[in-house]
């Protein structure tokens, strides 16, 4: 009755919020004891304070309930109509790294065993920004297979932003472009009252920047070339498609510029060109001895 009261229709999204904190802590009701321990195969009902005896356990447990009820939603949804997406609201994990199962301790929500009944993720992307946002869209969208939209926030410092989480325009940018070279097949943004013009000329300039590449298999195909600085701030991602290549050279440094060096294969010849202005970077440039670009502090550049 809500979808139809809704007026959703295929082609529509619907999109859930199911956010399980604490799983430590919610609900150790007899019922899901009894569930847990038949799950676990234990001859007893743990009682309650004996749950935490097995905690790994315990959470992947909830991460199972946390996964069946995002397939309710997906098949109520498309019985509704399988013509509607279904996406849902989770969270940066970072896979195969001892953080995986901290976060998981803490919300057992699992995207990885959500993936197969979703059709795309919203990943928060709140408190995550700069490189550390970058290494993680490139982790998980590894790891998923359904569509995968990062959403960042765009506030003042207060009560739910601290310092180094409030998005300046360019960092707006960045996040954009880092969504875009890893497959994304776009982005988001939880806005609060700063979100003013600085901020959508930024995102105007990205989606002139991303139409510009936007032929490239990003997160699908990566090509030969290679980028490397001594900048600790560094982040780089290629792709390839018809003999062509780009490289596209992050600096997260908010204060300088930086030198990235790109190299390719040696042995060949290369026009080096910005195909975001189309002007020559290098002309017939032996990239085989590497090619140092600049970036400017807080910029993105592609070649």
């Amino acid at each position: 009755p809500r979808l139809r009261a809704a007026g959703v229709k295929a082609g529509d999204m619907v999109s859930g919020d199911l956010e399980p904190w604490g799983p430590r802590y919610f609900c150790t009701c007899r019922q899901c004891r009894e569930a847990f321990a038949k799950y676990r195969k234990l001859d007893t009902v743990p009682e309650p304070r004996e749950v935490l005896n097995y905690l790994d356990d315990w959470v992947k447990f909830r991460s199972i309930q946390t996964e069946t009820s995002v397939a309710k939603l997906a098949k109520i949804v498309r019985d509704y109509d399988p013509g509607i997406k279904v996406i849902d609201y989770d969270y940066i994990i970072h896979y195969g790294t001892d953080a995986e199962r901290q976060f998981l301790r803490g919300c057992s929500k699992d995207a990885s065993r959500d993936d197969k009944w979703l059709d795309a993720h919203i990943c928060s992307y709140y408190h995550t920004c700069d490189k550390a946002a970058f290494e993680a869209i490139r982790n998980n969208t590894r790891k998923l297979k359904a569509d995968y939209y990062p959403f960042g926030a765009i506030a003042g410092k207060g009560s739910y932003l601290r310092d180094g989480e409030v998005r300046n325009p360019a960092q707006v940018r960045q996040l954009a472009l880092a969504a875009a070279v890893h497959g994304c097949p776009g982005i988001g943004f939880y806005k609060g009252i700063h979100y003013d013009g600085e901020h959508l000329l930024a995102l105007m300039k990205a989606r002139d920047e991303v139409a510009a590449v936007e032929g490239f298999p990003w997160g699908r195909s990566e090509g030969s070339l290679a980028a490397t600085s001594g900048n600790g701030q560094f982040a780089w991602a290629t792709s390839a498609a018809d003999g062509t290549e780009v490289v596209a050279l992050f600096n997260y440094d908010a204060k300088k510029a930086l030198t990235a060096t790109v190299t390719a294969p040696k042995g060949g010849s290369y026009t080096a060109v910005d195909p975001v202005t189309g002007k020559s970077v290098a002309s017939s440039a032996a990239l085989g001895k590497g090619l140092a670009v600049t970036v400017p502090a807080g910029d993105v550049r592609f070649v």
